[in-house]
């Protein structure tokens, strides 16, 4: 309930990010374009919040390869909804929302097919005896002064991303936006190696020291901050063997393939 109404003030901010996005000095193509396109997301966000919610119920049970394999099938099925969507339909770019839409949903149904059919049979199924609005909608309190911090904690990201604004205040908005969208692209995908270690150690974490034992829970992230440390290392290293040429899996241009590759060294 809590992440649904959070999500209402955003869709809205979203459905009218055209004039936003003017006020905030961007070209009115450029504002329109992204409008539309961001338009097509408001599904998927919603999709994502109550996704967020049931990925947490399962993981709160050391239950975690049921998201992972519904993570790995959409991603399976993004490709092809993104033909479908953008050159079938002929929705263009609008279609590539809509694809992103679309796999937020898949993951969504997978996860709930799995806690409400195949976890029947599980031990532990009581881990939820049904919707009740008396337990809905009490101890607010407690869950906000965990998730205010949260996101406090997720305004990096922010700032990531308010660099694809700033870039559309530049000269020749149309090569930069590009470029440093492509970058924010590549940040989202090496960002996701380092989310995937914080969910298998926030997860143990978490049933450590649900068991009183504090020292074990230390021992965990200690060994995840090391493997963390070990991955990126290389993934940086792979960031800057191909930082010339990953610009064209997204574009021809030779303008943005050599922005890109400029942009990819502090990534790296």
């Amino acid at each position: 309930i809590i992440l649904t109404i959070a999500a209402v003030p955003i869709s809205l901010a979203w459905w009218y990010s055209e004039g936003i996005l003017r006020i905030l000095g961007q070209e009115h193509d450029l504002a329109k374009a992204s409008a539309s396109y961001i338009r097509a997301l408001i599904p998927g966000l919603f999709f994502y919040a109550w996704n967020v919610c049931l990925t947490a119920y399962l993981q709160s049970q050391r239950i975690t390869r049921p998201a992972a394999l519904a993570g790995v099938v959409a991603a399976v099925m993004h490709f092809p909804a993104n033909v479908v969507f953008i050159h079938t339909l002929g929705l263009g770019y609008v279609g590539a929302g809509l694809a992103t839409s679309w796999s937020n949903g898949v993951v969504l149904c997978l996860n709930v097919l799995y806690a409400s059919w195949f976890k029947r049979d599980e031990p532990g199924r009581e881990t939820w005896p049904g919707f009740s609005v008396r337990a809905a909608t009490t101890e607010w309190r407690p869950f906000l002064r965990l998730a205010l911090p949260g996101i406090l904690m997720m305004s990096e990201w922010w700032a990531s991303e308010a660099n694809i604004l700033l870039a559309g205040l530049l000269p020749d908005p149309e090569y930069n936006v590009a470029a440093v969208s492509i970058f924010q692209v590549t940040n989202a995908l090496a960002f996701m190696v380092p989310v995937g270690f914080s969910v298998a150690v926030s997860t143990r974490c978490a049933n450590e020291l649900g068991a009183r034992r504090p020292a074990h829970a230390r021992f965990a992230s200690r060994v995840a901050f090391s493997l963390i440390l070990a991955v990126e290392f290389i993934v940086s290293a792979l960031l800057l063997a191909v930082k010339k040429h990953w610009g064209r899996l997204y574009t021809n241009d030779e303008r943005i393939v050599r922005l890109v590759s400029a942009l990819l060294v502090p990534l790296a």
